[in-house]
């Protein structure tokens, strides 16, 4: 019986590869032994996205915001950035 665990479980172990900086080569279906109920299975893993999706690496933005804003927000010892990325995730329903 096929047990899709198995697969997603290759796929995490593929994306864990990818993200180690290992680079394996792709083996041809068809080179594959397999016995009794065994069977290959082509699994794409879209590794780019993925990465892009987890990293934390951060990137610079600048913006505009009225002085009387800027002045309040500074004294209140706000912290810019975490404010933005809080209203952004809210704003795209990005979850953690």
């Amino acid at each position: 019986m096929y047990d899709i665990r198995l697969t997603k479980q290759a796929e995490k172990d593929a994306i864990k590869v990818e993200r180690a900086g290992l680079k394996p080569k792709a083996s041809k279906p068809q080179d594959i032994s397999t016995t009794g109920g065994q069977f290959t299975s082509v699994i794409a893993v879209d590794t780019d996205s993925y990465r892009r999706f987890y990293e934390n690496k951060s990137v610079k933005k600048t913006l505009t915001i009225p002085m009387w804003l800027n002045e309040r927000a500074e004294q209140a010892n706000v912290n810019f950035s975490g404010v933005l990325q809080s209203a952004l995730k809210e704003l795209l329903h990005v979850q953690e």
